[in-house]
């Protein structure tokens, strides 16, 4: 038992030390709402009658479009799509 308990405390520390914690915590912040591109195209593609039959990626470029969100307010990854905080 001792072992596993000096094994965490070490890779407490480490984590600390590489400011794992703290790069997850400003990640959050900047882009909090992250979804895949599948997710994202399930929840909004019947909203728009312009993105019906669209591939997943296409779905979400016209939801931004449509809706006038600002460019600074999300980011499309190669697989997922990151919208921050607040959506202008």
């Amino acid at each position: 038992m001792k072992k596993n308990f000096v094994e965490m405390e070490y890779m407490r520390r480490q984590i600390r030390y590489m400011g794992v914690c703290e790069t997850i915590k400003i990640r959050k912040s900047i882009f909090p709402f992250r979804r895949t591109y599948r997710e994202f195209a399930e929840i909004y593609k019947d909203l728009f009658v312009s993105a019906r039959g669209k591939g997943d990626r296409e779905v979400a470029e016209i939801v931004f479009r449509e809706m006038g969100v600002s460019a600074k307010s999300y980011l499309l990854g190669n697989k997922r799509v990151y919208v921050a905080g607040e959506v202008q």
